[in-house]
């Protein structure tokens, strides 16, 4: 497990590998988390057997899965996910998910920052973030970290419950690029990318 985080508003936060014996938990996160903010994701996070999977069966070769903990609660997650089609495995899709109540305080950054630090060492070049465009938070922290908006599938989304349709965004960047960004002074892990990013993690 990494070290204790210190995060801007000086809340100690822990990022680590999902560990087989927090499965549960990290499903019951999940479960937490409003529907509308997981629309986006392929698989249904909230079903045991897909969380059991990341950690039994795909190998860390293909998926880095990361918890963030503050006192001793799961409050975000991030998974960066090789891309299985042989044509582009130096791909992988990003995605970060943090608990409403735990928003505004650096650890959808932070979360980022891990993600990209472990795609760099899966020797990933590209990652993508997909988010539904009602997401205008997520959108922007993303933009401000460095992502660049290449794509929107048209009514892509559509929410199981009510049927109505969502506009997906593709994020995308270069892992180097990426890096670098981070590791500027003014990007340091653990600081707000802009005020106006900062209520979206």
């Amino acid at each position: 497990m990494s070290a204790p985080l210190t995060l801007h508003d000086g809340t100690p936060v822990e990022i680590c590998p999902l560990d087989e014996r927090d499965v549960d938990r990290l499903v019951g996160f999940f479960r937490q988390v409003p529907a509308e903010d997981r629309l986006f994701l392929r698989e249904d996070v909230a079903v045991r057997d897909v969380v059991y999977d990341w950690v039994r069966h795909y190998g860390p070769d293909r998926l880095l899965a990361l918890v963030a903990e503050a006192d001793d609660e799961i409050v975000g997650a991030a998974i960066v996910e090789r891309q299985a089609a042989p044509w582009s495995r130096h791909v992988g899709e990003l995605w970060v998910i943090v608990a409403r109540e735990a928003r505004g305080r650096g650890i959808g950054h932070r979360l980022v920052a891990e993600g990209v630090a472990g795609a760099r060492r899966l020797g990933l070049e590209k990652l993508v973030a997909p988010m539904t465009a009602n997401q205008g938070g997520a959108v922007a922290l993303f933009l401000a970290l460095g992502f660049a908006r290449e794509g929107t599938l048209t009514g892509h989304v559509r929410d199981p419950r009510r049927g109505d349709r969502h506009d997906l965004i593709l994020m995308a960047q270069a892992v180097e690029t990426l890096a670098d960004r981070l590791a500027a002074p003014d990007r340091r892990p653990g600081r707000p990318a802009a005020d106006h990013a900062d209520h979206a993690d």
